[in-house]
């Protein structure tokens, strides 16, 4: 407020009923409080027992405050207007001997009065000081509006959404019939709207989708912005089922395209969708549930949607124990490799061992790739477990030759994840990994998914080929399931084709899949590849592809998957089994 109420009330020379009144010169006191008021948005004036005006002053307000003379006289509530009705109690109270502060709306404008008793040889009556707030609380209210707004959209942000869900929440506690929900949307891809448009480009979008998402949402509901989510509170619903229909109201907002900086830009959503119910306590775990039914969506591919169920939460529980567990398993040694043989077809030699990780679960007993490796790739443990998989097969080569095992060993083959042939530096790690156990880079094969490979074919051509300089074999696994491009294929640096095990599997109840191995082994042949067939179970499939010409096989015809003592006997006997 800069000058306080003391100040200005001690200029006009106050004294409290039935004390002495102070006495400096008049002329002095009026200098000093013209020159206290002369910059200050502030009115000072002071009224009998009656509530009239004795005297009025005013500094640096406009002039239709400023009429001190035609306001000495008058009564208050005539100057105040509908203002008096703020300010009756406080006069009432300071009557009674009390000072009080309060906010008094005068003329249009909001100030911040104080009103306390005031003596002046005459009836007791009393002073007031009013500072105009106006600006100020304009100010303070767009740094409120600021604080629970998002800067891009203008939506409100999570703290406001959260408020208003705890409100709906506190409204169905009142009223069990009072039935609500939220939903919580996630632009699909706008990591790369990001990655080739820009930052700005992706809050345009952000922006737009915004304005094509509001006029879906009714006025008691609340559409707010977080991140590249949006979320929805539908308050007063009529049955639980309307949210999946508004949903459906979302969904077919967003099918024409957006403009974003000249280009077109699809911007469908993921929606998790959960129904309020008194089981929750806090408007976080309804959020959250709601993301839990998002991320089940994801799964489904973009655009689709889910509604939140208890099954749902169970899983998530569980995702997040066995994430903390994989975590823990890393730094404990709890990760295995186990070896498979791949073995010549037509000789029944061994040729090759895969490396297959597994985990010692220390309570689960010991998982296969399929309990863990998809939560790996998502949380990005993947990483450091690739990195342990390379690193440990390199060692186990390195303790069967040490060991005197068959010389020369064959090949480990082992398997690369994506996120793995997206680090820059994979081709200097392998290096890493082969020169701590002196070992050549022919005594390693290293397996991508055909799916991988093609996501970014161009990239992975550039990385494929240092692991190639190294002399790895590098091979595409899982061939056949994916969606391969041959223009791609002729043009990858790749040794292996590995034809996947779902076609011998599905052998005998379709005979169809024999013509389809039979053209990738010849396709494989034609380009200069070996061949390899995943999933030998029985005599039957191993005549078949020793007749089509198929070099290399591995399956449970041989052996499964063994420990390195197993293997070691393998390799000291040369054959499978």
């Amino acid at each position: 407020m800069g000058l306080g109420w003391e100040t200005l009330i001690g200029l006009l020379g106050r004294r409290a009923p039935g004390t002495a009144r102070r006495s400096p010169r008049s002329g002095e006191t009026e200098v000093a409080l013209r020159a206290a008021l002369a910059h200050l948005p502030v009115a000072v004036w002071s009224t009998d027992d009656e509530l009239r005006v004795t005297s009025f002053r005013a500094g640096a307000l406009p002039r239709v405050y400023v009429d001190g003379p035609g306001f000495v006289g008058r009564a208050l509530q005539e100057l105040l207007g509908m203002g008096f009705v703020t300010a009756a109690d406080a006069y009432h109270r300071a009557s009674a001997g009390e000072a009080v502060d309060f906010e008094l709306l005068w003329r249009g404008r909001l100030f911040k009065a104080h009103v306390e008793p005031w003596t002046e040889e005459g009836p007791a009556g009393a002073l007031t000081v009013v500072f105009d707030i106006t600006e100020r609380r304009h100010a303070e209210e767009q740094l409120r509006h600021a604080a629970l707004h998002d800067p891009v959209t203008g939506l409100p942000n999570r703290t406001l959404f959260l408020d208003r869900v705890r409100q709906s929440m506190a409204r169905g506690r009142r009223n069990p019939g009072h039935r609500f929900g939220i939903l919580v949307l996630d632009l699909d891809r706008f990591k790369g709207v990001n990655d080739s448009l820009g930052h700005l480009a992706g809050d345009d979008l952000l922006s737009a989708v915004a304005g094509r998402l509001a006029p879906c949402v009714r006025p008691q509901d609340t559409l707010a912005h977080m991140g590249s989510q949006f979320s929805v509170l539908v308050d007063d619903l009529e049955e639980s089922s309307d949210l999946v229909r508004v949903a459906d109201r979302f969904r077919a907002a967003l099918m024409r395209p957006v403009r974003v900086r000249g280009e077109e830009v699809f911007a469908s959503v993921t929606i998790g969708i959960a129904h309020g119910s008194p089981v929750y306590l806090a408007p976080e775990a309804l959020l959250r549930d709601a993301h839990t039914a998002m991320h089940r969506a994801k799964v489904q591919g973009p655009g689709a949607f889910q509604v939140f169920d208890e099954g749902m939460h169970a899983r998530a529980v569980g995702r997040l124990h066995l994430e903390t567990e994989m975590r823990h398993a890393l730094e404990r040694g709890e990760f295995r490799l186990h070896y498979q043989p791949i073995v010549s077809l037509s000789s029944g030699r061994l040729a090759a061992f895969e490396g297959l990780v597994r985990w010692q679960h220390p309570r689960r007993g010991l998982l296969v790739p399929d309990d863990f490796l998809p939560l790996a790739e998502e949380t990005g443990l993947i990483l450091p477990l690739g990195q342990w998989v390379l690193e440990e097969g390199c060692r186990q080569i390195r303790a069967w030759r040490d060991g005197g095992a068959l010389a020369p060993l064959p090949t480990m083959s082992l398997n690369l994840s994506g996120r793995q042939l997206a680090e820059c530096d994979l081709v200097a790690e392998v290096q890493r990994a082969l020169d701590a156990e002196g070992l050549a880079g022919c005594e390693l094969d290293l397996e991508v998914t055909e799916n991988v490979i093609m996501q970014d074919a161009d990239s992975t051509r550039g990385c494929l080929a240092g692991l190639r300089d190294l002399d790895l074999g590098v091979s595409i696994d899982d061939f056949g399931t994916g969606h391969s491009s041959l223009s791609h294929l002729d043009r990858l640096p790749v040794d292996t084709l590995k034809i996947d095990r779902s076609f011998l599997q599905a052998h005998d109840g379709h005979p169809h899949r024999t013509e389809i191995v039979r053209t990738i082994v010849t396709l494989g042949h034609d380009l200069g590849l070996e061949v390899i067939a995943e999933g030998i179970e029985t005599a039957e499939h191993r005549a078949l592809l020793t007749e089509m010409g198929c070099d290399h096989g591995q399956g449970y015809l041989f052996s499964p998957p063994v420990d390195a003592d197993a293997a070691r006997e393998m390799l000291t006997a040369g054959v499978a089994g």
